[in-house]
């Protein structure tokens, strides 16, 4: 398995593009997270997704797809 620095999470959260991306990085990741980066990593990641989840201006579900008719 590839190991990622906080940086890296901290991007993934950054480019979500709705709550529900930001809870499927949050189910798959944050187990790992918390066991893998530092205590100040991981609160700063846990912090940014935190605040990302708040904004009130993302959208609930991911943007559909354009149909290809």
């Amino acid at each position: 398995m590839e190991s990622h620095d906080a940086a890296h999470y901290l991007a993934l959260i950054d480019k979500a593009q709705s709550y529900h991306d930001l809870v499927v990085l949050r189910s798959r990741f944050f187990n790992l997270l918390e066991r893998t980066l530092t205590q100040e990593e991981y609160l700063a990641v846990k912090d940014r997704w935190n605040a990302k989840a708040k904004d009130e201006t993302l959208p609930v579900a991911p943007p559909k797809a354009p149909s290809a008719d």
